[in-house]
C-alpha cells in the first residue's frame, strides 16, 4: 500500500512539473512578444510523440531525442509564426485566440486520427541502478 502511495505521489509531481512547464512557456511567450497562444500544449505533445517513437522505433534514448525533437518544432514554430500568427497580429487579440484555439483543436484531432487515443507504453527498458531505502526503492540512470 505504501509503495502505491508513493508511486502515486511521484508521478503527480513529475505530471505537475509538466504542467509547471507549460505554464511558465506560455507565461513568457504571452509577456515577451504578446501572442495568446492555446495551442502551446500540442505542440508539447507533437514533441512527445516524437520523442517516444525515437525511443521505440530507432532505440534513441529520450534525452538524446532532443535533438531532434527541438529543431523539429522551432521549424514547426517558426513557419507557424511567419505564415498564420503574423497576419492576425494586431490591436485586437481576438483573432489571434480564434487563430491559436483552432490550432490546437485542428492538431488535437489529427493526432487522435494518427496515433488513436490508446496508451503507449515505452517498451524498450531502460539501464537503471536501483536502491533501497526506509522500505522505498529508488532508481537512477547509469
Amino acid at each position: 500500500m505504501w509503495e502505491t502511495l508513493a508511486q502515486a505521489v511521484i508521478n503527480g509531481l513529475l505530471i505537475g512539473g509538466i504542467y509547471a512547464l507549460v505554464s511558465i512557456g506560455v507565461t513568457l511567450i504571452f509577456g515577451v512578444v504578446k501572442i495568446v497562444n492555446f495551442a502551446q500544449g500540442e505542440f508539447v505533445m507533437i514533441g512527445m510523440y516524437i520523442s517516444f517513437f525515437l525511443a521505440t522505433q530507432f532505440g534513441i534514448d529520450p534525452l538524446v531525442s532532443l535533438v531532434v525533437s527541438m529543431p523539429v518544432l522551432f521549424l514547426a514554430g517558426v513557419l507557424i509564426q511567419h505564415f498564420l500568427i503574423r497576419r492576425v497580429l494586431g490591436p485586437n487579440d481576438m483573432p489571434q485566440i480564434f487563430l491559436t484555439f483552432a490550432l490546437s483543436l485542428l492538431l488535437l484531432n489529427l493526432s487522435l486520427m494518427l496515433f488513436s487515443a490508446n496508451y503507449r507504453p515505452s517498451t524498450r527498458p531502460i539501464r537503471m541502478r536501483r536502491g533501497t531505502s526506509a522500505g522505498c526503492t529508488y532508481r537512477w540512470r547509469n
